[in-house]
């Protein structure tokens, strides 16, 4: 076996390298040694405490385990999995994924090998040439490794956004959930009023018969059950409406059936813990993305100031050649190359890039600002806004409480004949109405309690953490 073999002696080769490229050296690497960045954080305070506390302890478990119902539970599972929109977030952290491990892959060597058969026509015979390459670039100045460290924490930033997006979702669900209850009880509540009404005509009626009462009191009567009528047909709109909206979050049909007998308003919980506002921003998933992007965008500038900088690559190129396909591999030509390579003119691209990064930097700054803010109103408004419709809903009972009785009262007031019907059926609109004020109350309530919940959620771990 012969073995052909070019040797380079890297001292003398290095000494040449060196002579011949002193000069780039020292324009290039002199003029971005220049380069400073100085990004100033223009992080904003905060306030050292929420206007409204709560002593209840929270945990780190998905939100609605603690909302404690069960058949919720198993909705916002199935949704979870199957709704689309947020399978849609999560193929865009596989693009990040995918995104990263190929930034990785310059800190490894390139090697491509390849094999050629050719044949002599006039000869007829053939003649066979492999050859490898190898290359690998000396990261001397960071410039690969902070690019690598930028697609990295934009994967983390993504995983941040996926986990915003299922907080999101789960309480979409919830809230679309407890809609559509509230819709369905909406319809049985006014059935259900819709039937005394009914009722009430029938007597009224007889009443006029017999000369008991005047006409007027039979047709304001026939008018409160048109009404009635006309107010379900509404509510049977809303209830579908809500149906259809319910099943598309969780990836159904959104003709796909629904069991009714689950359809209860449960009773509020406690309220979570809410925590000191540093707190609140160390578990929130969109304030970390948020903060991650600013590491992420500094990165990325200082791949942009580095690519400045000249590059040293190493190479390495193999060849053999051969009559037979056997013997192909048994004598080699090798070759060791380095070279340095870096730019002198290039229209000033890469200055305007840095800008560019400096620039995206400031951005992702003032962004986590606008993100820490807006989470801590959220948080303010979600805590006013369940204070203020606990109180509402308590005036609500009280009304429709007093509101009965009123309607007793009146009604025995008419049979004595001590007032006309007029009263009667303002305080009978006047009860009913409360008894679906209060139904939209708790639900609004439950609402309200399930925005606290989100706006507190630091998202939980994914499959694969």
């Amino acid at each position: 076996m012969r073995v052909i073999t070019i040797k380079l002696f890297m001292g003398d080769f290095l000494k040449k390298l060196s002579c011949c490229g002193s000069m780039l050296l020292v324009l290039i690497v002199g003029g971005c040694s220049s380069q400073q960045v100085e990004i100033d954080p223009l992080l904003l305070p905060v306030d050292a405490e929420f206007s409204q506390q709560s002593m209840m302890t929270a945990d780190q478990r998905p939100w609605w385990l603690n909302h404690g119902d069960p058949v919720l539970t198993s909705y916002i599972e199935e949704a979870l999995e199957n709704n689309q929109d947020l399978l849609v977030v999560y193929e865009r952290l596989q693009q990040a994924a995918a995104f990263r491990d190929s930034r990785a892959s310059a800190r490894w060597f390139a090697v491509d090998a390849g094999v050629t058969q050719q044949r002599d026509t006039d000869s007829g015979e053939d003649s066979y040439r492999g050859s490898v390459d190898a290359s690998y670039e000396l990261d001397l100045w960071g410039r690969v490794a902070a690019s690598v460290e930028d697609a990295s924490l934009q994967y983390r930033a993504q995983r941040f956004d996926y986990q915003t997006a299922a907080v999101t979702l789960s309480a979409e669900v919830a809230d679309s959930w407890y809609q559509w209850q509230e819709s369905l009880q909406r319809q049985r509540l006014l059935e259900k009023q819709l039937e005394a009404n009914i009722k009430r005509l029938e007597v009224i009626d007889l009443r006029f018969k017999s000369g008991s009462v005047v006409i007027t009191d039979v047709s304001q009567q026939r008018q409160q059950v048109e009404s009635n009528r006309a107010k379900l047909t509404q509510v049977k709109a809303e209830e579908a409406n809500a149906r259809y909206r319910f099943n598309v979050l969780l990836g159904r049909s959104p003709n796909h059936a629904i069991n009714e007998s689950l359809a209860t308003l449960p009773a509020i919980a406690d309220r979570p813990e809410t925590g000191l506002p540093l707190e609140l921003l160390e578990r929130r998933a969109d304030v970390k993305s948020a903060w991650t992007s600013i590491n992420a965008s500094q990165s990325a500038l200082a791949a942009a100031i580095k690519d400045r900088y000249p590059r040293i690559s190493l190479g390495y190129h193999g060849e053999s050649a051969s009559a037979n396909s056997s013997d192909l591999f048994d004598s080699w030509l090798n070759q060791l190359t380095a070279s340095i390579i870096g730019p002198v003119i290039d229209g000033g691209q890469r200055r305007a890039e840095v800008r560019r990064q400096q620039a995206v930097v400031r951005e992702s700054v003032h962004h986590y600002n606008s993100v820490m803010l807006n989470a801590i109103e959220e948080v303010e408004k979600a805590l006013v806004n369940e204070q203020q419709q606990q109180l509402y809903l308590a005036s609500i009972s009280k009304q429709k409480a007093l509101a009965y009785f009123t309607l007793q009262r009146k009604q025995v007031y008419y049979h004595n004949g001590a007032t006309n019907y007029l009263d009667v059926l303002t305080a009978q609109n006047s009860a009913q109405e409360l008894e679906l004020q209060e139904l939209t109350a708790q639900r609004q309530l439950l609402s309200d309690r399930i925005e606290l919940y989100r706006v507190l959620s630091g998202g939980w771990p994914l499959a694969d953490e």
